[in-house]
């Protein structure tokens, strides 16, 4: 960096100079002024800021679209954009365009790693500037290239920043919180379990803080009511078919969050249970590592309810019975046996349960889940003999269940739709159809519809 009072030097050497030259003049510019504020940096550069951060921007834009690395140009115009009091080199800065260059480059693969490092750390810069420039960084397709870079890139380091990123624009931005969670939610159903476990915890974040990261609304009294859906729940209860133990306990801590609110709470329950659900149905059911995730989840989440939610979850979710199912599963699994008497034996350290347990394992069976120190060994030791009275009464519940369900939905060819919404009921004046008065019997008076 050239010494005070020499700025028209600098720029000379600047405008006349090779890649090279460039190079050296930026590296000494980092290195002098990397934490210099606003003012410091207008008295260095002689009130000529905003003539090198032009320049350095204008060189950033070219250097980029030929494919040559940018990671010290970044570093350049983060000591401007970065430095404190310096809100006017911010504003230079976004006027021409610098936000969506930056943006773009996240999404060229021919850049190296350390560009996209700097790429993501000068974003974070205008971020936390404000609303105003998060809403910017949004503008110029700001969390669509972050989720397709957290996709794509297999650097652990890179999608920690890129996580960050994510959560720092999704916070006291309500014109686009929205989408950073569907961004989110997005990624947690992708197969990379290192980028779904850090959008896990980037939600759960998002989560802690609501209603400041979430579009909502008021409450009768006058409070903020975030606006959220069971698709939070769907995509939790999705993670635990992995058998990354990071992920799961990502998941876990996730679930604490999601059953904290109240829009949630029931939601996420049910979308558990139905995994022990569907278990019981040959055609639907899910791997066996998910059905004692989800049964051990169900037996930690309930049990930590208060005592009149926890016996309202109890009854009607019918939790007992369907962990019940996994002891008496004919399909042995150790596994699934060892999170069910886990999950019981939450449920009867809490007193919500006790009756129903005795009523279904039967006294002997009771003894040993409650009484065991290991679940493990509690599991082999419930044999055939003890669990024949548990056998029958899980059939009967399951057929009881069975005959409850709903129909599945009939799904008419496309053709065959077409044809029906398109048949008129009534000719053009209004009179019936022959082949509807021999239907009815030529009674042309109100008739039932068929449901």
């Amino acid at each position: 960096m050239p010494a005070a009072k020499q700025l028209n030097a600098f720029l000379r050497r600047w405008d006349t100079g090779t890649r090279a030259s460039r190079t050296k003049q930026l590296e000494e510019f980092v290195a002098r002024c990397a934490d210099m504020t606003g003012p410091q940096l207008e008295d260095e550069l002689e009130n000529g800021a905003s003539l090198v951060l032009t320049r350095i921007s204008a060189w950033l834009r070219l250097s980029y679209a030929l494919g040559h690395s940018v990671a010290l140009q970044l570093q350049a115009i983060a000591v401007f954009v970065a430095a404190s009091s310096g809100q006017r080199y911010l504003a230079e800065f976004v006027e021409v365009g610098g936000v969506a260059t930056v943006v773009e480059i996240l999404s060229l693969p021919q850049l190296p790693e350390h560009d996209k490092h700097e790429a993501m750390r000068l974003l974070m810069a205008v971020a936390n500037a404000g609303r105003h420039y998060k809403e910017i960084v949004c503008d110029g397709d700001g969390i669509e290239a972050i989720e397709a870079f957290m996709r794509a890139s297999k650097s652990e380091a890179l999608l920690e920043d890129a996580r960050d990123l994510l959560v720092t624009i999704g916070r006291g931005n309500p014109r686009f919180s929205t989408e950073v969670h569907r961004a989110l939610l997005r990624l947690l159903r992708i197969e990379s379990a290192h980028a779904q476990r850090l959008a896990c915890a980037g939600l759960r974040t998002l989560l802690k803080v609501l209603p400041t990261s979430q579009l909502y609304r008021k409450d009768e009294e006058g409070h903020p009511q975030p606006v959220l859906h069971e698709g939070y729940c769907e995509a939790a209860v999705g993670l635990l078919n992995s058998f990354n133990l990071q992920l799961l306990y990502e998941a876990g801590q996730l679930f604490s969050v999601l059953l904290a609110t109240e829009q949630l709470e029931e939601s996420l329950l049910r979308h558990l249970i139905h995994v022990l659900i569907d278990a019981t149905d040959p055609k639907r059911a899910p791997p066996l590592h998910m059905q004692a995730s989800a049964a051990r989840a169900l037996g930690q989440l309930v049990a930590s309810l208060p005592t009149e939610r926890r016996e309202r979850a109890c009854v009607e979710l019918e939790l007992v019975p369907w962990l019940c199912t996994l002891l008496s599963r004919e399909t042995f699994s150790p596994e699934c046996q060892k999170a069910a008497v886990q999950a019981l034996q939450l449920l009867g350290l809490t007193g919500s349960a006790d009756a129903e347990m005795k009523r279904l394992l039967g006294p002997q069976a009771f003894s040993i889940v409650m009484n065991a120190h290991d679940a493990v060994q509690a599991a082999l030791s419930l044999n055939a003999d003890m669990l024949r009275t548990l056998q029958p009464q899980m059939d009967a519940f399951i057929a009881v269940h069975r005959r409850h369900l709903k129909p599945e939905p009939l799904h008419l060819p496309e053709a065959m739709s077409t044809l029906l919404e398109s048949a008129p009921a009534e000719d053009a004046h209004g009179e019936v159809s022959a082949d509807e008065a021999a239907v009815t019997g030529g009674d042309t008076g109100a008739q039932p519809k068929l449901a």
